[in-house]
């Protein structure tokens, strides 16, 4: 499925584990709602809008991905390579990123409300006017993370 194009596309509960979904395309309002993506490939995929609400992406390679104004409430981050990724304007509310590489991802204006996010490396990352509400950062990396957290 690399440079695939997925946009508009429903497919809640789908499995993608272990895919290739390089530079993959599942914006416009895509719907993978449950859907899991564990190991999967998908540096620089565009999720921009997209809904992943409980979507897994356990040890996924999410690098320089974009999720701005995506919705990833409940989703699993644990161990996801999110080196770069942007998460602008998205709700992660109750997302579980355990242990995950946030190295310089951007998280501006994120709804990080009730997320997990212990043992993450955040180093570099940005969280301006990012909501952090009841947020675990317990053994989390936050060396030279830009924080300016909003209620």
């Amino acid at each position: 499925l690399e440079s695939a194009s997925l946009e508009g596309a429903v497919a809640e509960h789908a499995a993608f584990d272990d895919a290739d979904l390089t530079k993959l395309r599942a914006s416009e309002g895509a719907r993978f709602t449950g859907a899991s993506f564990a190991r999967a490939a998908a540096p620089r995929a565009i999720w921009v809008g997209a809904h992943l609400d409980g979507a897994s992406f356990s040890h996924a390679r999410l690098e320089g991905g974009d999720f701005s104004d995506a919705s990833l409430a409940g989703a699993n981050l644990n161990a996801a390579v999110l080196r770069g990724a942007c998460f602008r304007d998205a709700v992660l509310k109750g997302a579980t990123a355990l242990r995950a590489d946030g190295f310089e991802a951007l998280f501006e204006r994120a709804d990080l409300t009730g997320a997990d996010l212990r043992g993450a490396s955040l180093f570099g990352a940005e969280l301006l006017g990012a909501r952090l509400e009841r947020a675990l950062l317990d053994l989390a990396n936050v060396g030279r993370t830009k924080l300016e957290a909003t209620r």
